[in-house]
């Protein structure tokens, strides 16, 4: 039976702000819903904060003080963070009986072992494959257990089924306030964003490579060549040494005028390039373990949430998400899919209204603030 929300929650990671990273901007959302549902009795532990206005209206504390930089530079976290967590409850003993979570897997055996410590209740978010360490401190001392996609958790309660009840499926989600605000005139959306008013607009907007992973980029541009003149890429989200090798790899295939790089953008500026274009494009060619399995990705919901008609490669961690009344699929790493799937939008408005409608149907209630009670009510207090 689902328990009331628990009067205190600390939220502990190890990320620095301002950030890039998703699992660091995941971490950021879920703060900000936390803090607006419980106040003052949310607490984000973070490693450093240099620009602390990136987290107006959350409480926070850091892990090391000002030194959180340098010990990460001398990478002595590894050592420190647990000395620094339990004297954190050693000097607070208020907070031990505390919700405490976290998503770091690195941080899941320190916090198992400090919870049969100072008795706090123990929540951990899973949103890869757990080492056998990690895996064995959560089955034994984590009162909930989620993961992000079906496919993580079926296997981890597979190897552990005593914590069939204890593990939940909770994937990710959006701010879907911050793309209603935003104007759904393209046309005014792409003269104050410089980009082409006329042409028909294929977008991709997020990272390039996080850790190498290829996220379709070569795919769709290598695709512009059998597309008609009035179409142009629009790429969004690169690192300035992304951008630089893409902008080469671009060129050296004639495509200059028909690419558009942009920069990494602030969160505000993701619904605007979202909506100024006219389909959004996810198609990562590589069939591995966290494509097909582990990934439940924060643009996907965005993508959803701009109400846009949506491209994405055929995997099962996708169709967990999106199915064939709300998006068109395509075999990862086929450029003629893709190529006939962009074509069969244009072509037919009506079909790309409609998948739009039931994408953004099912996004409506994914929100970081429903993300976060569901957190909420789940430990057994």
């Amino acid at each position: 039976m689902r328990q009331h929300p628990p009067q205190k929650l600390i939220f502990v990671s190890t990320f620095d702000y301002p950030t890039r990273f998703a699992h660091a901007l995941h971490g950021l959302h879920m703060a900000r819903a936390f803090a607006a549902e419980l106040g003052d009795s949310f607490l984000y532990i973070v490693n450093t904060a240099v620009k602390p206005d990136e987290l107006e209206g959350i409480r926070y504390r850091r892990l090391f003080g000002r030194f959180g930089r340098r010990i990460k530079r001398l990478h002595m976290r590894r050592v420190l963070i647990p000395i620094s967590l339990a004297w954190f409850f050693i000097t607070n003993p208020e907070q031990n009986r505390s919700t405490v979570l976290s998503t770091d897997p690195a941080l899941f055996p320190t916090l198992a072992f400090l919870k049969k410590i100072f008795g706090f209740i123990f929540v951990c978010e899973c949103h890869g494959v757990l080492t056998s360490a990690q895996s064995a401190s959560v089955a034994r001392h984590a009162d909930a257990i989620f993961f992000v996609t079906t496919s993580l958790k079926n296997d981890f309660v597979a190897m552990y089924q005593d914590c069939a009840q204890r593990t939940h499926l909770l994937p990710n989600a959006v701010d879907i306030e911050m793309f209603a605000t935003v104007s759904d005139d393209k046309a005014a959306l792409r003269k104050k964003l410089s980009l082409p008013v006329e042409k028909t607009l294929v977008g991709y907007v997020g990272r390039f490579e996080p850790l190498g992973d290829d996220k379709g980029l070569h795919l769709m541009i290598d695709s512009a060549h059998h597309l008609p003149a009035d179409y142009t890429l629009v790429l969004v989200g690169g690192a300035k040494a992304e951008i630089a090798r893409y902008g080469e790899y671009i060129a050296s295939k004639g495509l200059s005028e028909r690419v558009v790089l942009v920069p990494y953008v602030t969160s505000g500026l993701v619904a605007e390039y979202e909506k100024a274009c006219d389909m959004l494009a996810y198609v990562p060619s590589a069939r591995n373990a966290f494509f097909e399995k582990e990934t439940s990705p924060m643009k996907l919901f965005e993508y959803m949430a701009a109400h846009r008609p949506i491209i994405v490669s055929d995997s099962p961690a996708m169709r967990e998400i999106l199915d064939d009344s709300s998006a068109l699929f395509v075999e990862p790493g086929s450029r003629e899919q893709f190529v006939a799937a962009v074509q069969n939008l244009s072509a037919h408005p009506d079909l790309g209204a409609r998948l739009a409608d039931a994408a953004y149907k099912k996004v409506s209630h994914n929100t970081w603030q429903h993300r976060a009670r569901e957190i909420m009510i789940f430990p057994q207090l």
